[in-house]
């Protein structure tokens, strides 16, 4: 057991011909056997690996089998030194070391002394980018979240914002969910919209409804509405008339409902869609819409019908659809049929404007596209 560890501490030129060998061979074929048999050849490959440039093939594959044949530390180490003379390097190495050893050997580099000015710097700023703003209490008790953020495999990415959000909550920066919202996979980008919610990011939240994905923009609603409540009606608004996705569209739409049911502008635009929607979510909001308080739809109803009725062919399709919301959510029909006169729609629109004066007194229905009347029996 001495001699083998005197051989590894000092490795002889053989061993070390034999180190650069079986990199080179590495190199060449990146696989499980040739990386195995650099492995086996302990610290006398790693004269050979640190001889490797900083932008040859993996830099993470090859700091990764250093710290397999150095330990950890002692290769964070080793990789440091030529920051000294060579600041740039600082850029590539950290983020390599950081995909490569757990957070407690990366944090030696926090303490390299006699830098130069441009390296530290170098370093202060690769550091901030490289933790995303995370504690060092988080990242001590999850050495390895950072290299699992930056795996190769989607699973494992999105396992480890997952796992923020359920052990960390409290620990979720912005520059995490940034940095999760900027992943090549559409669902770990669902994933970030959602602790953009959680987190209380409102600005990543909006950023996160306009990503190309329509599961990233759905969950980025469901944020933005929690988030914002009333504030966030014209961005619904907005969303339910223009998104392409008919699932956003829904979340939009439930979220109008459930959060903003009294607001004219939620009220109009839920209607509005009755007439451009497919037909599933098209029913499915006409149905929430008589699930809400009866005032503040008739009274959207009858704004609506209004303006239907000042153009020269109203449309027929938004007058029997909300009258049919008019019926489920007072339990009165209007009489409605496709063939009706204008005179006919009329007093129609006449009798919603009975109902919500028996409703609220001396309020009645629209007299103009917004605001309410007294009805006085004139005019009719």
């Amino acid at each position: 057991h001495d001699l083998v560890r005197e051989a590894e501490a000092s490795p002889s030129a053989a061993a070390l011909a034999r180190g650069h060998e079986r990199v080179a061979a590495w190199l060449v074929s990146p696989e499980p056997l040739t990386a195995r048999a650099v492995r086996e050849t302990g610290r006398a490959a790693a004269p050979a690996l640190l001889a490797v440039g900083p932008r040859v093939g993996s830099r993470t594959a090859t700091l990764a089998l250093l710290a397999d044949v150095l330990g950890p530390a002692q290769a964070v180490l080793a990789v440091a030194e030529p920051w000294r003379d060579d600041a740039r390097r600082v850029d590539v190495d950290l983020p390599a070391l950081g995909n490569a050893v757990p957070y407690a050997d990366l944090e030696l580099v926090l303490g390299l002394e006699a830098l130069p000015a441009e390296s530290a710097e170098r370093l202060a700023s690769a550091w901030r980018d490289l933790t995303l703003g995370l504690s060092r209490r988080w990242l001590i008790a999850h050495p390895r979240f950072l290299q699992a953020l930056r795996h190769e495999a989607y699973a494992v990415r999105n396992e480890a914002l997952e796992l923020l959000g359920r052990e960390g909550p409290s620990e979720i920066t912005p520059s995490v969910v940034a940095y999760g919202l900027a992943d090549r996979a559409a669902l770990l980008r669902r994933t970030a919209a959602a602790l953009a919610g959680e987190a209380g990011f409102r600005a990543l939240a909006r950023r996160a409804a306009e990503d190309p994905a329509a599961v990233v923009r759905e969950e980025a609603v469901r944020s933005v509405a929690r988030l914002e409540g009333r504030d966030a009606v014209a961005f619904l608004v907005q969303r339910l008339e223009t998104d392409e996705a008919r699932e956003v569209r829904a979340a939009a739409a439930l979220a109008l409902v459930n959060g903003a049911g009294d607001d004219p502008r939620a009220i109009d635009a839920l209607l509005r869609r009755q007439v451009e929607e497919e037909p599933v979510l098209r029913d499915a909001i006409g149905a929430r819409l008589a699930e809400l308080p009866a005032a503040p739809v008739v009274e959207g109803i009858a704004r609506g019908w209004q303006r239907a009725l000042e153009r020269t062919e109203p449309s027929r399709g938004y007058l029997f659809r909300t009258a049919l919301i008019f019926g489920r959510a007072t339990g009165q029909g209007l009489g409605y049929y496709p063939d009706a006169t204008r005179e006919e729609l009329r007093g129609m629109l006449d009798r919603m404007r009975a109902w919500l004066a028996a409703q609220h007194g001396s309020r009645a229905a629209p007299d103009g596209p917004g605001g309410l009347r007294t009805r006085t029996g004139r005019g009719r």
